[in-house]
């Protein structure tokens, strides 16, 4: 099992939503251009296509698993931090994208978020 492996996988139960219900719950976020996309990742290109074709492509996994991602976030969000107002996951994406542009210390050990 990947779990064992990788120790940052936390397990999501999506409950009884279907993967159209979970697109449809955090389209307001992608409307809002609330979500990055990186435009020269190498994964962009095919991501986009699988989110076009969704729900009637071959493939739908990435958009599943961003959809996933992007709800749990949501609810996420809602646990602010009391010193500066910010999320713990907040925090720690800051603390990412400061150490891939240039510096800082990155992700504690242990998970994202």
């Amino acid at each position: 099992v990947l779990k064992h492996e990788l120790r940052a996988i936390i397990p999501i139960d999506p409950g009884k939503d279907n993967k159209i219900s979970r697109v449809n719950a955090c389209t307001g976020m992608l409307e809002a251009g609330n979500v990055y996309l990186p435009k020269y990742a190498a994964f962009t290109d095919g991501f986009i296509n699988e989110c076009a074709e969704f729900p009637n492509g071959a493939h739908d996994d990435a958009v599943d698993s961003c959809t996933q991602f992007l709800n749990k976030y949501k609810f996420y969000k809602a646990d602010v931090a009391a010193d500066d107002g910010r999320s713990e996951f907040d925090k720690q994406l800051a603390a990412y994208k400061k150490q891939k542009l240039g510096g800082g210390r990155g992700f504690k050990k242990g998970r994202i978020w």
